[in-house]
């Protein structure tokens, strides 16, 4: 399904260094299921239809992000530190 949103000029380029990159990660089993409703995702790659609401291509594009991004692999946390001076007085964080 990332190989599908790859012509999109808005997260094409995030779908190919998905599918051609290091970033790809199988999404977890979760903790939870409810049984409501299956796993909402993107079934097949559309650039939007001429008679899609503004609404509606809004949702689209959330569940196509959505979708992505638990495709993806946990960013690295790098710890930083920043010193600010205001008024003579600095503070380091």
């Amino acid at each position: 399904m990332c190989t599908q949103q790859m012509p999109d000029p808005r997260w094409g380029a995030h779908a190919n260094a998905l599918v051609h990159g290091t970033m790809f990660s199988f999404p977890g089993s979760g903790g939870h299921d409810d049984q409501a409703h299956p796993p909402i995702h993107p079934t097949r790659y559309s650039p939007g239809e001429a008679d899609w609401s503004p609404e509606k291509a809004r949702l689209y594009e959330f569940i196509v992000r959505h979708f992505l991004a638990c495709a993806q692999a946990f960013s690295p946390c790098v710890p930083m530190s920043c010193a600010v001076r205001m008024q003579g007085v600095c503070s380091t964080r």
